[in-house]
């Protein structure tokens, strides 16, 4: 009976079984799904996503000497370039907003032979995700191959700019509101200035050229609820504030590039360029206008918060 033994060790000893979950998971990364046993599989699942939630905060750290701890807990595992790059700029980004659950296991059957358990282990894609980027139809293999190419190309590695970021200039934000009584919409627009002169802004050089600058731009809404409540045998009605993010729709006009995530209606991700000009985000609230108590646009850079405005 196995009683108080629930980690598999697969027949292995500590070096062995620790060696082959770290290659396992490096080309977990690199491809964003394997074929393996069902065993390993099972074990392999809690032991990188630990490691995906390492990603996730050093995307989410401003504070340079906690990132640098995140970064120091995967390189213990994870020694191979490319999927330490996937790792960082490909997976974290899109798992930013699931909160655990990053992996899905596939049963195959049994092999021939030996008659062993097969799976598939995957890093999951949102179906939202693949129709908003018209990938739907590519398979999971072209998608993996897909995102990956193109987050690497566009986002710079967050740990080689992090420090240059805080000492440069931030592009000048913009924001404009209308209300349109008779569809009650709230319509919002973001605007981002073009910076003329680079060197006098102190943008930083990365490869030789200017890199673009990861923005992250959220919008929350609270909205005023009146509910009855009992207090002394008297009927009373509190108003309550909350948020319906749902109703949020932004999207990035031309000139800016969108950063895939999992699908949020008030989360967004660009990279700004400031070498174009017209670089625009547009959004939508739906409801009544008296109903709404506060509109706050938070625009946040790789080194912490830039912007911040209530439109309300």
């Amino acid at each position: 009976m196995r009683h108080n033994n629930k980690i598999n060790k697969l027949g292995r000893s500590a070096t062995h079984r620790k060696a082959l979950l770290n290659n396992l998971s490096e080309s977990l990364f690199i491809n964003g799904y394997i074929r393996t046993t069902l065993a390993k599989a099972k074990v392999l699942r809690p032991y990188v996503e630990k490691i995906i939630t390492s990603a996730k905060k050093v995307n989410e750290e401003s504070f340079i000497p906690n990132r640098l701890i995140h970064i120091r807990n995967i390189l213990r595992n994870i020694k191979q370039k490319e999927a330490y790059n996937s790792l960082l700029r490909v997976w974290g980004p899109l798992c930013m907003d699931r909160h655990g659950g990053y992996t899905r296991i596939l049963k195959l059957g049994t092999r021939l032979g030996d008659a062993a358990e097969m799976a598939i282990i995957g890093i999951v894609i949102d179906q939202n995700l693949l129709k908003r980027y018209n990938i739907q139809n590519f398979g999971y293999k072209n998608a993996y191959i897909y995102l990956s190419n193109y987050l690497i190309q566009n986002i710079p590695q967050p740990k080689l700019l992090l420090h240059l970021w805080t000492f440069s200039k931030m592009p000048n934000i913009k924001v404009l509101s209308s209300y349109l009584s008779d569809k009650e919409i709230l319509n919002f627009s973001i605007q981002f200035d073009q910076i003329n002169d680079l060197n006098v802004e102190n943008w930083p050089i990365f490869n030789g050229e200017y890199p673009k600058l990861p923005l992250t731009i959220s919008v929350e809404i609270k909205r005023k609820s009146e509910i009855p409540i009992k207090r002394n045998r008297r009927k009373k009605k509190a108003t309550l504030l909350y948020a319906e993010n749902k109703l949020i729709d932004i999207k990035a006009k031309e000139n800016l590039i969108e950063i895939p995530l999992f699908t949020q209606h008030n989360i967004l991700r660009v990279l700004y360029s400031p070498n174009k000009s017209n670089q625009i985000i547009e959004g939508s609230i739906e409801g009544k206008y008296s109903n709404l108590n506060s509109c706050e646009i938070i625009i946040t850079g790789p080194a912490g918060r830039i912007f911040y405005q209530n439109i309300i």
